[in-house]
């Protein structure tokens, strides 16, 4: 069997630039197992006494990473192995087909790259963007908890629209200059007679929303 991190789905790996590509093969009671780049490149075939050679157990085959991950319950020539093939999208042609090859038994993977304007969010649920998500809308500020030198204030807001990986909250002190969340809630400490500018915006793989900022000053005579 051929599987892949990330994810496949109807026997294709769809990710954005920047990205390793794992597949692992696996097959119980084989003497040979044999990775191909279609159309009928061989890069590497395995056999269980490879397992005892680190100089054979992994293999670099630019731009691949082969490795012989294990083998067992061996007879003889036969064995159970576990293998994988590891490589950068940005070193392979969009639309690469990853063979794993098993006597005459062949599971295969295309690896499609999304380019600069389109990403994919996650594999197992298809939410696709091609633009950077909303500002966060009502963003609220409250200020509590005042202690002797500093106060509290907690700021939230709504979801933006589109898909969301994190929130960053952005200020101009040097203590909480840059903050990332995947909730809409924060605390920061405020420091009285001191200007605090708060900058909320969010961001996924496409880009980052506009900012949208707050203004906290709390005096003490």
């Amino acid at each position: 069997s051929l599987s892949s991190s990330p994810s496949s789905e109807d026997g294709q790996v769809t990710v954005c630039p920047g990205t390793t590509v794992t597949l692992t093969c696996t097959a119980s009671q084989i003497e040979i197992l044999t990775w191909r780049e279609e159309p009928d490149e061989e890069l590497r075939s395995f056999f269980a006494d490879d397992y005892e050679s680190e100089e054979r157990r992994v293999i670099e085959r630019d731009p691949y990473t082969l490795t012989l991950v294990a083998v067992d319950n061996v007879s003889g020539t036969i064995a159970d192995f576990t293998s994988t093939l590891e490589v950068m999208v940005d070193d392979i042609e969009d639309g690469t087909t990853i063979r794993c090859d098993v006597f005459t038994v062949q599971d295969q993977l295309t690896i499609s790259k999304s380019n600069t304007f389109y990403c994919v969010i996650a594999l197992n649920e298809p939410i696709l963007s091609a633009d950077p998500p909303s500002p966060p809308s009502n963003v609220m500020v409250v200020e509590g908890d005042y202690e002797t030198g500093n106060f509290s204030i907690t700021i939230s807001w709504e979801e933006s629209g589109g898909v969301v990986d994190e929130y960053r909250i952005q200020t101009n002190t040097t203590t909480q200059s840059n903050i990332s969340t995947t909730t809409t809630t924060v605390v920061l400490e405020g420091e009285y007679n001191v200007p605090l500018e708060i900058r909320v915006s969010a961001i996924n793989c496409a880009g980052s929303s506009a900012e949208v900022t707050e203004q906290v000053i709390v005096g003490m005579c």
